[in-house]
């Protein structure tokens, strides 16, 4: 069998993941300005994430066990760990609309 084998499944993936990311990013360039909003969206979003962690670690001399210097570690970690896979595969809308048809949210294809 041709599909089932670890190397296949490896270079399916790699294709699949190739290809929309390609779609997401034509989707996501097809102007100027949606393109600065998601991105700026995106920027506020992981500073008032990070800057919140920070600051309730600051006032509170760490998380239970954690120091600050160790959240501050654990934060970045946690930062690059899930941000590098949503940089390069994640939806730009957060898969709210299929690619098929941007009229219908995405629940309306499941199944098809």
């Amino acid at each position: 069998m041709a599909g089932s084998s670890p190397a296949w499944t490896l270079r399916r993936l790699l294709a699949l993941w190739r290809f929309y990311g390609a779609m997401d990013l034509k989707w996501m360039m097809r102007d100027a300005r949606s393109l600065l909003l998601w991105t700026l969206s995106d920027v506020i979003t992981a500073i008032s994430a990070v800057a919140s962690t920070l600051l309730l670690a600051a006032r509170f001399n760490g998380i239970g066990r954690w120091s600050t210097p160790q959240i501050t570690f654990m934060l970045g970690y946690a930062l690059l760990v899930g941000m590098i896979p949503n940089i390069f595969l994640k939806n730009p809308i957060g898969t709210a609309l299929s690619h098929r048809d941007k009229q219908q949210p995405a629940c309306y294809h499941v199944g098809q």
